[in-house]
């Protein structure tokens, strides 16, 4: 009965130590740490020396590893709605075209960003948004008329601009789609990140309020959140995210086996994809971008009854574009997947002198589960452009 008694003591006095050691470490945050209401509170001091790099800040808000980080070759800011009318016959793979003279937004593409070298760790980018952050899904303002067809008819709210947080890769599996407090340390962001993070108009849209490299004071402003002060708190009181929809995009290009695309075969791209699609060859829709009366300018559009809709554009690219939650994908990304695959196969079927090949998807890692080569072609070879030749070495990592 003694030795019990004791035993029971001693636990009571190793849980003493322990719940004062916790009370010790929080006290040690909170004496050492600014706390900060939002993103705006957060640049506010940093402008007015309150706050600088290196300090730490504690910060409520919603963590997805999400974001506006690519502009499609292939975007146009509306595209028909896939209302489907069962009476109509379909084809033995369930997927036709509907001709519709009802529009919707095109929502703006998101995608994940590759793990960075910082240090002697990789750390993975994750976005801080508000607590208010619900998903990605914008009302179009004046999509349908005046403007270019390519340029964004959005405009993003603040509800959807994050903080850029670099983030232990396990620490981003766990608290992603959840709303916590975040105790991290001010840093500006890697020079790479930066250019990945505002080299297109949705990503610069996005970002803008963290990151302005012309702003001599703070360039960018971002957290790191693996130091030793670190600390991450799942907000028992917010409910986590659960529905966030978002646009998910793969973007690919068509060409010959050698390389090259003849323009018999540019020609036939429309009719080959709807073939390839649907089983029939008239299944698409036709348009101009800008209203322009040009073949550069050629856009069509083609849907299936699983919400997917190809989106072409002269002379050779094809966009795959659907809405879904990302917080469950892959149930649908699986029958993506599927459905893709399909779609190559039938194209080398219907026309043997095309391959098709990869040039983006929302999260490279899943390159594996395609068919199709992951940029990997010839005309790739004979790019120029600085941006373009960096991004697909950065996805080819």
């Amino acid at each position: 009965m003694d030795s019990l008694k004791k035993g029971l003591e001693f636990y009571k006095d190793i849980k003493t130590l322990y719940d004062e050691g916790k009370n010790i470490k929080e006290i040690y945050q909170k004496l050492t740490s600014v706390s900060v209401q939002s993103k705006k509170d957060l640049i506010e001091n940093f402008l007015m020396n309150k706050i600088d790099y290196k300090d730490h800040v504690k910060i409520r808000g919603s963590l997805l590893d999400y974001g506006h980080l690519y502009k499609p070759e292939s975007y146009i800011n509306s595209i028909e709605k896939n209302d489907i009318d069962s009476s109509e016959e379909r084809s033995p793979e369930g997927a036709k075209l509907v001709l519709s003279m009802s529009w919707k937004p095109f929502q703006l593409p998101v995608s994940r960003i590759p793990s960075v070298q910082a240090e002697d760790e990789i750390l993975s980018l994750a976005f801080l948004y508000p607590l208010e952050f619900e998903n990605f899904i914008y009302e179009g303002i004046d999509a349908f008329v005046g403007g270019p067809l390519s340029e964004p008819t959005f405009t993003i709210p603040k509800s959807a601009k994050p903080i850029p947080v670099l983030m232990r890769q396990e620490d981003v599996a766990k608290y992603k789609f959840k709303r916590i407090e975040l105790t991290a340390r001010v840093v500006p962001l890697p020079s790479q990140l930066v250019t990945r993070l505002t080299d297109n108009p949705f990503s610069f849209i996005q970002f803008s309020e963290a990151i302005n490299p012309i702003n001599e004071k703070m360039p960018s402003l971002s957290l790191k959140a693996n130091t030793n002060k670190s600390q991450i708190k799942v907000l028992k009181k917010e409910e986590p995210i659960t529905q966030c929809n978002a646009s998910i995009f793969m973007e690919t290009h068509l060409e010959g086996r050698d390389g090259d695309i003849s323009k018999e075969l540019i020609r036939r791209i429309p009719q080959i994809s709807s073939k390839a699609l649907t089983g029939r060859q008239d299944s698409y829709s036709l348009t101009k971008e800008d209203n322009i009366d040009s073949k550069s300018k050629q856009i069509f559009q083609l849907h299936s009854n699983s919400g997917l809709t190809i989106i072409g554009k002269h002379p050779n690219v094809l966009g795959f574009y659907f809405e879904e939650n990302i917080v469950n994908l892959q149930e649908p990304y699986t029958h993506f997947i599927k459905e893709f695959n399909s779609f190559t196969e039938n194209i080398y079927d219907i026309a043997p002198d095309l391959t098709m090949h990869i040039d983006f998807m929302h999260d490279y890692q899943l390159k594996n589960y395609f068919n199709t080569p992951l940029l990997n072609s010839e005309s790739c070879n004979y790019i120029k452009d600085e941006r373009l030749v960096d991004t697909m070495h950065w996805l080819r990592e």
